[in-house]
């Protein structure tokens, strides 16, 4: 059908499609028995979470994307999904393989459920599958893979293919064609990706996939489904029904289902009414050896296959069901007629990806290097390390700045759907509790109103602001021009001063004199903030610790002391040697990428060795720290210390009221604190509002346990 309409076609018609996966995984003791415990709490209610939930048993996650245009963003999310999963379960790991670790079959917790109506049939589904299947089958996990066609693909067939059918009528006979082709062939796809050779008690020395042979999961008997015509397939179902050999649709255990989302009634009742929308593909193994149970490539081998099946007729000359068998007990022996089989498909696959230019779509791996059970266990602990190797990145989302990232991630832990609708802007669409939210670089929100935003930009109107609520600000004027600024030189001299930007964030275009003491260094600062804004402050120097108190809502989340950009001799290396031993800490990265930002020898930096009398190549005795900033963002390579447990009350109290005073829900606050932070007492005074406060310096500390901020914003949003 393809190739046949190959003038029509065109290579983006078949590369897409709408994606989705679904995966099983069993949640580990670190000694590799199934855990006992609870679904973790922090996934939310299971029947809502449309990411993270559990399949039969308590400790049995199932990880689900949303449908995608490509196998890629799929294969993205699912890794995502995946990681979440496995930063969130404590010690626990996830079992990699679809055959279950050996266990005490008594002590399978079937999967609990809320009080309500959805909740209550999922509870009693699972009970009835345990006394008609037992505990240990329903444990054998795989992948399933939802898959339809592009609509273009579908819609230009259909031109040339209606004959006179409705295009639902086309859909229905297409889909069901391939659900036909699939039964005859899906033997070819455990034998490329079959995954599960082995299992403790089972003794098939040939095997490669248990999980789809009569030792995985099959109905009891042969429900004996049409794929000829949907219609008859829904009265096949319906039969099976009647005859009390299957409870409903769910428990049709085939390879493939014929499916519809969304579905407000039974799925017959819903096909029948609507038609075909998707298909699921429900023969694939786990890989153990891929961190998301599935390498993209495997996916990409799957969508040439599933395109294949439109190209051959749906009778066969082998018996598909006495293939499929002896390919998942004996694959590792192939018999000449499956290898003969297999080279006939290859080449009408290999065909259609040379007449549409898909290239690299055809590998997939055949098999497991030998392994054994306990090997499984080694899987899964160098998975869950990898996880948690830099817990500042969401996987996918690498390119996207931190704290996007951590509320990505945050998102799809507590069940809110995230959508990037626009990447380099760091964008999101959130919806959760009935609610949509845009949300750009994880704090500009709808919490705050645009003219707070415009107060907090302006540092002098800010000021003011706060000034006239009664807070305690440094005082200071505002210059339009550098000549401007030197002809009130002598109003400074000898004073410590701070020349900043009116509007400026990350701390860029600051300059500090403790004191000030020549016209030409005095010059220096200002050209440098004149070159961020086209007005600059020139304001008294507060003494004391400067401190970032994160206000959401009516609370003070966090307080972080931001210790400027410095580096501490050791009485050998050079300063700019000490810079990039500094840098290669792995927590350090560029573009707000990493929690702490790589220290950068640029102008200010210069200018401050220069101001100690030192360059970047002055050797620093052992212990001697040089500050490259006098300003403490962390933005500018300064360093994270969690205090939110050492500041007072008082403090955390203020930092809330001032944010309130502005109009703010999402706020960094900035105080300096001339004595102790738990010294209710001590003197203070506020530098600035920050509208875009980044969370994930809070989350991902230089010292200190951190506080993550994420799951406090969406609940501010209201989406959790």
């Amino acid at each position: 059908m393809l190739l046949e309409n190959k003038e029509i076609l065109d290579k983006v018609d078949l590369e897409l499609g709408r994606f989705g996966l679904e995966r099983e995984a069993l949640r580990i003791t670190p000694s590799g028995k199934i855990a006992q415990t609870d679904h973790p709490p922090v996934f939310g209610d299971r029947t809502r979470n449309p990411y993270i939930t559990t399949d039969f048993a308590e400790a049995q996650v199932e990880m689900i994307t949303g449908v995608h245009d490509t196998v890629e963003e799929m294969h993205k999310e699912l890794t995502l999904i995946n990681q979440t999963v496995l930063r969130s379960i404590g010690d626990e790991l996830l079992w990699p393989y679809s055959m279950p670790p050996v266990v005490d079959w008594n002590d399978v917790r079937i999967a609990e459920f809320p009080d309500c109506h959805t909740g209550s049939d999922a509870r009693q589904y699972r009970e009835y599958l345990a006394e008609k299947y037992g505990n240990g089958v329903q444990l054998v996990s795989g992948i399933h893979y939802n898959f339809s066609y592009s609509e273009s693909l579908l819609q230009k067939l259909y031109g040339v293919n209606g004959k006179g059918r409705s295009f639902r009528e086309f859909k229905n006979d297409l889909y069901m064609r391939v659900a036909k082709n699939y039964l005859n062939y899906h033997w070819l796809l455990v034998f490329m990706l079959g995954k599960a050779p082995i299992a403790e008690g089972i003794g098939e020395p040939e095997a490669l996939s248990l999980r789809n042979s009569r030792y995985g999961y099959q109905n009891k008997e042969d429900l004996q489904l049409s794929y000829d015509s949907l219609c008859d397939h829904i009265a096949s179902v319906r039969a099976a029904m009647e005859a009390g050999k299957i409870i409903d649709e769910r428990e049709i255990y085939a390879p493939v289902r014929i499916k519809r989302r969304n579905q407000t009634k039974l799925l017959m009742d819903c096909l029948e009414e609507n038609g075909i929308e998707y298909l699921e593909i429900r023969s694939i193994d786990l890989n153990p050896c891929a961190f998301a149970g599935i390498t993209l490539q495997d996916l990409k081998f799957l969508h040439v296959f599933m395109l294949t099946l439109l190209a051959l007729p749906t009778e066969v000359s082998f018996d598909a069901k006495a293939l499929a068998d002896e390919v998942a007990l004996y694959g590792k022996e192939p018999s000449a007629e499956v290898l003969a089989l297999k080279a006939d498909f290859f080449e009408k696959m290999g065909e259609l990806c040379e007449a549409f230019g898909l290239e690299g779509m055809m590998t997939a791996a055949t098999n497991l290097p030998d392994v054994t059970v306990a090997d499984f266990l080694t899987l899964a602990k160098r998975q869950k390390e990898e996880a948690l190797a830099s817990p500042y990145q969401s996987v996918g989302f690498e390119d996207m700045e931190m704290s996007t990232q951590l509320l990505i991630a945050e998102s799809v832990r507590r069940g809110v759907k995230v959508k990037v609708i626009d990447r380099r802007a760091n964008f999101l669409k959130l919806e959760g509790q009935g609610k949509v939210e845009y949300v750009k670089q994880a704090t500009k929100t709808s919490l705050d109103t645009y003219v707070s935003f415009l107060a907090m930009e302006n540092k002098e109107v800010t000021k003011i602001i706060l000034e006239d609520a009664g807070f305690p600000v440094p005082a200071g004027r505002t210059f339009f021009s550098v000549d401007d600024a030197m002809r009130a030189f002598g109003d400074f001299v000898g004073r410590e001063v701070v020349v900043k930007p009116k509007t400026t964030n990350f701390g860029w275009g600051i300059v500090m004199f403790r004191p000030l003491a020549g016209a030409a260094e005095f010059r220096d600062a200002l050209e440098i903030a004149f070159g961020f804004d086209d007005e600059v402050i020139v304001e008294q120097f507060l003494h004391g610790q400067e401190y970032r108190f994160l206000v959401v809502g009516d609370a003070c989340l966090a307080v972080l002391k931001r210790v400027g950009a410095n580096v501490i001799g050791n009485g050998v290396s050079t300063v700019a040697e000490l810079v990039a031993t500094k840098n290669a800490h792995p927590w350090r990265g560029v573009d707000h990428l990493a929690p702490l930002e790589k220290i950068v020898l640029g102008e200010i930096e210069l200018h401050n060795l220069k101001q100690a009398g030192l360059s970047v190549d002055s050797i620093l005795a052992a212990g001697e720290q040089v500050f490259l900033r006098d300003n403490s963002n962390i933005s500018t390579g300064g360093d994270s210390v969690d205090v939110t447990g050492d500041a007072h009350a008082n403090f955390k109290a203020e930092a809330v009221r001032a944010a309130h005073a502005i109009g703010a829900r999402l706020c960094g606050v900035d105080i300096v604190i001339n004595g102790d932070l738990s010294d209710g007492d001590a003197e203070y005074g506020f530098i600035e509002l920050n509208f875009n406060p980044a969370i994930h310096m809070h989350a991902f500390t230089y010292e200190g346990e951190g506080v993550n901020a994420a799951p406090y914003v969406l609940a501010e949003l209201g989406l959790i």
